[in-house]
């Protein structure tokens, strides 16, 4: 499936970044997303601490934001 946000938790770094459930992300750093699973690979490859610039599609416009990793819960 397309890599849409499904939702975000208080306090996330997604949160925080304004990431929201109708985003859906088509790069991480230089690298093209076009699902999930290569979101969830490509995400892996990060460890907590560092940065990644996320770029997403919200309706009609794309927007980057970065995102500050951390430990999952």
């Amino acid at each position: 499936p397309p890599p849409y946000v499904d939702r975000t938790l208080p306090n996330s770094p997604a949160r925080r970044a304004k990431l929201r459930p109708d985003a859906l992300i088509v790069r991480v750093d230089e690298f093209a997303i076009r699902n999930c699973k290569e979101f969830h690979q490509r995400i892996a490859r990060f460890a907590p601490g560092q940065t990644v610039e996320v770029t997403y599609k919200r309706g009609t416009r794309v927007r980057k934001t970065r995102l500050k990793l951390e430990k999952a819960q």
